[in-house]
Formats: C-alpha cells, sequence, structure tokens
C-alpha cells in the first residue's frame, strides 16, 4: 500500500474524492493549514461545498479586493519606514498575513523569504528589506526565472552577499556560491571551478544612490568580459547569462520542487528523484510557473493521502496565526513579533543564508512553554477574541462541545477532545474556558504539526 501511494503516476495525478476518502472537514482543514495559514469554520464550510478543485482555485486566485488591501499596506509600511528602521517590519508583516485576502500569496513569500534568506542585521535598511520584501509578494506565483534574476539583482540581496563588491580584478564569489547551494542546483550539481568562473560572470553588477534610494546597474568597465565556463557550457557570460544556465540544468527544477513539497507535503516522506522526476520535468516546461506547480501540489492524492497530514512541524509563525485566523483574532503585533522571536523566529532576521531551522529543530524545552503561554494570552486578552460570538453562534453550551468544536477547527478531527474537555471544569463555557481550552489544546503533541 505504502509502494503504491508513492507511485510517482498515483501522487501527482488530481485528487477526486469518492467513498471514505471523500473531500471531508479534514481534507479541507488540511488544506488551509498548508496552502494558507488556517480558516475559520465559516470558510471550511464554504470549501466544503466548492470542492477540492475549485476550493485551491479560489486560494490561486484571490478576490479582486485584494489588490486594495496590498496597495494599503505598502502605504502603512511607507510611513512606518520613515526612519528606515526595520525593526517596524516584522510587526508589519504579521498584520499583513493574518488581514490578507490572498493567504497564499503570503504563504509563497514566507516561502521564498526562507529561500533567499536575507537578514536586516546586515542590510541595516528597512526600506531595502521592504522591497525585497514585495518581489516575493509580486512575483513569488509566477515563473522562478523571473523572481530568480529579480531578486539577484535586488539592492538587499546584492549587500547580504557581497555582489555589489565583485570586481573585474578582484571577483568575490559568495552570490556565486550560494546562487548555486541554496537558490537553484543544491549541493553535488557544481564544481568550486564553476563558482569561480561564474564569480567573474557576476563582475560589474553594482550599486548607486539615486534620490536617495538604491538601484541596481551594470558597470561595464568592472566587468570581467573574457570566456567562462559555467556547467561546461563556454562563452562569454554575463550575470543574466549564469542564471539562465542555472534554470537550464534539471537539477534546479528537482532542487525546487523537493523543497516546495517539503514545505507544503511533509518533512518525513522520502523525496526520492523519482518520485520527484515527473513533476519537476512538467515545471520546467511551464517555464518553472510556481503558481501552476502549486496548484498540481494541492490538488494531488498525495497532498490529501493519510501519510502525510500532521507531518510538518508548526513554524512560530504558523503556530501564532494559526490560532488568530481560525478564531477571528487580533492581538498586538509588535509584541506578537517579538513573542516569536523567543521562540526562534524573527522576520526579515533569518539566522544565516541557509534560513531558519526546519522539523523538530523548532520544538524544545523552552519553546514548548513559550508556545503554551502564547496559546494562553492569544486565548484570554492579548488575542482579542470574539468567544462570547462563537459560543452563541455554534450553540456551544458545555465543556465537551468547546472542547469538540476546537478539535474539529484546528485538527480537522475530534480524537483528542475528551482529553482536551477535561482540563476545564465542566462549567458552561465562557471566554474563560475557551481560552484554557485553547491552551490544553496547543498541549496535544499533534497540535504542533500542521
Amino acid at each position: 500500500m505504502v509502494s503504491q501511494r508513492l507511485d510517482p503516476a498515483w501522487a501527482w495525478t488530481a485528487f477526486e474524492p469518492e467513498g471514505k476518502q471523500g473531500w471531508d472537514w479534514g481534507c479541507v482543514v488540511h488544506l488551509y493549514r498548508r496552502a494558507a495559514f488556517g480558516a475559520t469554520w465559516e470558510q471550511v464550510e464554504r470549501a466544503l461545498v466548492l470542492g477540492p478543485e475549485k476550493a485551491v482555485d479560489q486560494l490561486l486566485h484571490p478576490p479582486k479586493q485584494a489588490e486594495q488591501f496590498y496597495t494599503q499596506m505598502d502605504q502603512v509600511a511607507l510611513a512606518l519606514l520613515s526612519g528606515d528602521d526595520a525593526t517596524n517590519l516584522p510587526p508589519w508583516w504579521l498584520y499583513v498575513i493574518r488581514f490578507s485576502p490572498d493567504p497564499l500569496r503570503e504563504r509563497a513569500a514566507l516561502f521564498w523569504h526562507d529561500h533567499f534568506a536575507t537578514s536586516a542585521a546586515k542590510v541595516t535598511s528597512g526600506m531595502l528589506m521592504w522591497r525585497q520584501n514585495r518581489l516575493f509578494r509580486r512575483l513569488g506565483l509566477g515563473p522562478f526565472g523571473t523572481l530568480l534574476e529579480q531578486v539577484a539583482k535586488d539592492p538587499a540581496m546584492m549587500l547580504w552577499l557581497d555582489g555589489a563588491l565583485n570586481r573585474r580584478r578582484r571577483p568575490n564569489e559568495n552570490f556565486a556560491r550560494e546562487v548555486m547551494e541554496l537558490f537553484t542546483l543544491g549541493l553535488g550539481h557544481y564544481s568550486e571551478q564553476d563558482i569561480k568562473e561564474a564569480a567573474r560572470a557576476f563582475t560589474g553588477w553594482r550599486l548607486r544612490r539615486l534620490h536617495g534610494d538604491w538601484e541596481f546597474y551594470f558597470d561595464f568597465q568592472e566587468h570581467d568580459s573574457g570566456e567562462k565556463v559555467v556547467l561546461g557550457r563556454r562563452g562569454r557570460w554575463r550575470g543574466e547569462d549564469v542564471l539562465q544556465i542555472l534554470l537550464d540544468h534539471p537539477a534546479t527544477a528537482r532542487f525546487l520542487v523537493r523543497k516546495w513539497c517539503q514545505y507544503l507535503i511533509s518533512q518525513q516522506l522520502p523525496w526520492t528523484d523519482e518520485l520527484i522526476e515527473p513533476l519537476a520535468q512538467d515545471y520546467r516546461q511551464h517555464n518553472y510557473d510556481t503558481r501552476w506547480l502549486l496548484r498540481t501540489m494541492l490538488r494531488s492524492n498525495l497532498f490529501y493521502s493519510p501519510q502525510v497530514r500532521f507531518q510538518k512541524v508548526k513554524s512560530p509563525v504558523d503556530f501564532a496565526l494559526g490560532i488568530l485566523v481560525a478564531l477571528g483574532g487580533t492581538t498586538n503585533f509588535r509584541t506578537l513579533a517579538q513573542r516569536l522571536n523567543q521562540l526562534g523566529q524573527r522576520l526579515f532576521y533569518p539566522p544565516n543564508v541557509a534560513g531558519w531551522p526546519r522539523g523538530t529543530a523548532w520544538l524544545n524545552s523552552a519553546t514548548l512553554v513559550g508556545r503554551l503561554n502564547l496559546a494562553w494570552e492569544l486565548g484570554s486578552s492579548e488575542g482579542r477574541i470574539p468567544w462570547e460570538q462563537i459560543l452563541q453562534k455554534h450553540e456551544l453550551r458545555t465543556r465537551e462541545q468547546a472542547a469538540q468544536w476546537l478539535c474539529r477547527l484546528f485538527l480537522g478531527h475530534q480524537e483528542v477532545a475528551s482529553q482536551v474537555a477535561q482540563a476545564v471544569p465542566p462549567t458552561r463555557p465562557s471566554p474563560q474556558t475557551m481560552a484554557r481550552l485553547l491552551q490544553a489544546l496547543a498541549a496535544v503533541p499533534v497540535f504542533q504539526l500542521a
């Protein structure tokens, strides 16, 4: 049975609900945990009616008001960045994620922020970090080649990986190394000589200030125009040529597809080349169209199979925003950013060029206690959750009903509901009761998994 489920032909075929493996509540909750940041009860009910194809398409094609929302958020960011202080950005982005009508766009932006991990600790400019963040949001679901070139020439990236210091007589290899190892090919598909040759191709990429802002420009005088050999291809390559050579290499599509599979489907499955290859080939044939890739993955048999559910440890951002989104809450996002920093994830400040740790690296005795405390804070006054309306609308009159409702909303099932209910006295539910039940649910190991 396992070998059948890992068969590529089965894995990437579109999921067609039937029988006990139908389009049920658990499927919808799973979709929104992975492709978005959770869903309200009402969103789950609507998606159940839509079915898998239309539910995924709705995530991929947001309502028209999304653009108006992002225009407003850009204006807020510009006001916050009047002093160019990057520390204003984490709470701003948390607010955007919480209230965005286009959660898959934010999911993709968070993926690319980790993939092209750039830290304000070195860049120091909040404005440049915000501009990079806008790139992820604007281009993150389009062709990867376009995103790759724009990020490569992005001032924040050029400062982060010393691209602006790359001179004809003194080639700097930092960007050439990371663009191969972390952004495209992955380890084992290039040599040190490839890095040296690529670094020569990127010489002449410079930054200059124009009207007080940084912009990319090409300085021909600082470019090494000699012949180079990169991945076996010979020519008088410039930086753009090297990026295309990397895109042409089949390892790039495999590397990106594998990383997206780990991000959206499972951190535990063995993502073999055999399983990845059909999707990687199609990704290249579709010009690295990430929207096509995500639609294929989110509609696949493998995505909805029982073996991949709860196989991804929630990041701190997923943990906190998942609570607020599902329950319709809000909070002081500056305080929340501080809490998430304590839990190991400070947006705009990844720890190194490889991004944040993944999987169980998020969890230790200190962060688990911190997560439980955060669940309590968000469930009580900090989260400003409309508990009274929830209790009334869903007619939750006993602790058992309340526990079942919370478990179904967050987990898609009620298997641990009785365990959660035991955390509070058998009284009529109140906002205080709901906060305690939420904390008790957060203490259940499966709640840490998406």
